[in-house]
This record gives structure tokens, C-alpha cells and sequence, in this order.
């Protein structure tokens, strides 16, 4: 089945232009957006491809959070806020994939941490602290 051969290239194409946007997210920023495109592409033929799902609302929300982190003491009130704004819209861009891959797979530990600190990152502090009790009770469950 040449579709899913496809899929599996392009998740492999994906994996690595992630790669190479996390070894400097700074100089190789373009790759972010081959990665979310190439993961895209996937969802445009598979939309219920738990690895594209999960992957993008890992991208975004990391993203997110590294922008955040980057916020130095020295910058103007007004770009701390135009950084927090933009990874609040990051965060909740993250949402969708990260809900659409735990209606997949309800059981991934993986997917629990994210949504975890999705909800956590949008200061919806009562979904975060349900995923987490949901990850804690599949932990004691293993």
C-alpha cells in the first residue's frame, strides 16, 4: 500500500527535520515549520495518525514553552507580554492534536504528560491536575 508507505516517510521526514530544529532552535527556526507541515501532510491523509497528532501538540506546546523560558529580565513589559500572548496562542494550538492523539490512545503515558502540561501552561489547572491523577493511576496500574 503505497499510502502507507507515504505516511511512514513522511513521519520519518518529520522525526528528523524535528531533529534538527531541537539541536538549535534558534539558528534552524525554518525547520519547525517543515516539521509541522510535514506532520501536516500526514494528517491531511490520516487524520487519526496517533504519531502526527501527538508529535504536533508536543511541537507547539514545546515551542511554547521555550519561548517563555527565553524571556529575559531585561526585555520591555510589553514584550513579555507579546511573548506570553504568543505562546498562550502556541499552547492552545498545541490542544487539538494532543486531544485528537488521547482519543487515540488514551493509555500513553506520553500523552497524558503533554496534555498534563498543556492545561498546566493555560493555567487550567483542574484538567492538568485530572491528567496527572489519569497518568498516576496507569502507572500504578503497570
Amino acid at each position: 500500500d503505497i499510502k502507507k508507505k507515504d505516511v511512514e516517510f513522511y513521519l520519518a521526514l518529520a522525526s528528523t527535520y524535528n531533529t534538527i530544529y531541537s539541536n538549535n532552535k534558534k539558528k534552524n527556526v525554518a525547520y519547525f515549520d517543515l516539521t509541522r507541515d510535514t506532520y501536516m501532510k500526514v494528517l491531511s491523509w490520516d487524520a487519526n495518525n496517533y504519531t502526527a497528532n501527538y508529535n504536533l501538540g508536543l511541537l507547539y506546546w514545546n515551542k511554547g514553552v521555550d519561548l517563555m523560558y527565553d524571556i529575559d529580565y531585561d526585555d520591555s513589559l510589553g514584550m513579555v507580554f507579546d511573548v506570553q500572548d504568543f505562546s498562550v496562542q502556541l499552547f492552545k494550538q498545541s490542544l487539538p492534536f494532543a486531544e485528537k492523539a488521547f482519543e487515540l490512545e488514551p493509555k500513553r503515558e506520553e500523552t497524558l504528560i503533554v496534555l498534563s502540561g498543556i492545561y498546566y501552561s493555560l493555567n487550567e489547572f483542574d484538567k492538568s491536575k485530572a491528567y496527572q491523577q489519569m497518568l498516576d493511576d496507569l502507572r500504578k496500574q503497570k
